[in-house]
């Protein structure tokens, strides 16, 4: 399962009320509660990127991205109980996956699960 959140400009804040933010929260914390219902399915892996708009530096937009991802890290670490270990956190700086500029202030989650 994936998760897309998004961050406003220059923060890296996870803002539940932000966007689409409750809705993909949600997935991320039914995708938990799915493997910890059953004892046949563990987390192989969950994988966190973190982008930024393209507003500012690239040195600024690297360490957003960086710390957006990372925050998101911390709270699956710190709301769920997973093992830092098992996730992957790296910020790619400017995301130009969309057109929108402010669409690409995201961390996306993807769980694994087997």
């Amino acid at each position: 399962r994936t998760a897309r959140l998004q961050f406003r400009q220059d923060s890296y804040r996870i803002l539940p009320g932000y966007k689409d933010n409750r809705s993909e929260l949600d997935t991320v914390s039914h995708s938990i509660q799915l493997v910890e219902d059953n004892e046949d399915v563990s987390i192989t892996g969950i994988f966190i990127t973190g982008y930024a708009s393209p507003e500012g530096s690239e040195e600024l937009n690297e360490r957003i991205a960086r710390q957006r991802a990372e925050a998101v890290q911390k709270m699956l670490v710190n709301k769920y109980g997973i093992s830092k270990e098992r996730i992957v956190a790296e910020g790619q700086g400017i995301g130009y996956m969309f057109e929108e500029p402010d669409w690409n202030r995201v961390s996306i989650c993807t769980i694994n699960s087997k």
